[in-house]
């Protein structure tokens, strides 16, 4: 006998209650009821703002401040060439001190800018007090028997000797004089050219001058000679004709192209250990 379901109303409730419940649950699978779960679309969540970075500086449009470059004025200034030149400065038997004249006064020796020839050969007599007497005899004693004995024939002592360098007209200075002045005054160096050649090749009468060191002080003065006359020998601007006399050793970086080649050449055997 088959049993009707249809006529038990309590079963028939059952299953309608749990299709109701069923449609009430969740779609998204979750089994807690609608009424009571939480809304199934979440609100967007707010945009996170990106870490902030320091911007970068503008660039200034300001140019006033901006270095402009330097401008050509115009075509590079050639360098003023620059050669030894003869100067006379006098004679009749005073040219040697006449000579040396220039170069004193350039210097502003001992103050003095107006020497003469006479002021000259008072001031060398004088130098004779820096040298041992006996040093002054064997020098005096070397050029009285050579090509100027008769300039020394009655000179017999340092003060005779004084006395004739004194004498304008009468001594007209030589190798002597260059040598008592070199050995008098350590950072003096006095030299004669004998000839200049074409090429500029520098020869030289004496070379006294090579005695004793040489310091940053030194000074040169070179005169030119030969014939028995002299002649002041300075460097000479060929555009300005601008004139020196002197020549100090610590400024040799300056010194003109000419001017070094004619110390060179006078310094040619000690070129290792005079640089010019």
């Amino acid at each position: 006998m088959k049993k009707d379901f249809r006529k038990r109303p309590s079963f028939v409730l059952l299953i309608c209650t749990w299709i109701a419940t069923f449609s009430a649950c969740d779609t998204n699978g979750d089994d807690t009821p609608a009424a009571a779960s939480q809304p199934t679309s979440q609100p967007p969540a707010p945009a996170q703002k990106a870490p902030e970075t320091a911007a970068a500086p503008a660039k200034s449009t300001d140019t006033s401040k901006a270095v402009a470059p330097p401008q050509k004025t115009g075509p590079k200034t050639q360098k003023a060439k620059a050669k030894h030149v003869n100067d006379e400065q006098g004679g009749a038997g005073d040219c040697f001190f006449h000579s040396f004249k220039p170069a004193l006064n350039e210097l502003k020796w001992q103050g003095k800018t107006n020497w003469t020839q006479q002021d000259v050969r008072n001031w060398v007599a004088e130098l004779l007090d820096n040298i041992p007497q006996d040093e002054v005899l064997r020098l005096l004693g070397i050029v009285r028997v050579g090509d100027y004995a008769s300039f020394y024939k009655d000179v017999n002592t340092v003060d005779d000797l004084k006395n004739l360098i004194k004498t304008s007209g009468s001594y007209l200075g030589d190798i002597l004089t260059i040598t008592l002045i070199n050995k008098a005054l350590p950072n003096m160096r006095v030299f004669v050219v004998k000839s200049v050649s074409e090429k500029r090749n520098f020869l030289f009468n004496y070379y006294e001058v090579l005695e004793g060191p040489i310091q940053n002080d030194t000074i040169f003065i070179a005169i030119i000679g030969g014939e028995g006359h002299y002649q002041a020998f300075p460097v000479s601007d060929e555009t300005t004709g601008e004139k020196q006399y002197a020549f100090q050793y610590k400024n040799r970086k300056q010194w003109p192209t000419d001017t070094k080649r004619l110390f060179k050449d006078l310094y040619a055997k000690n070129r290792k250990k005079i640089q010019f």
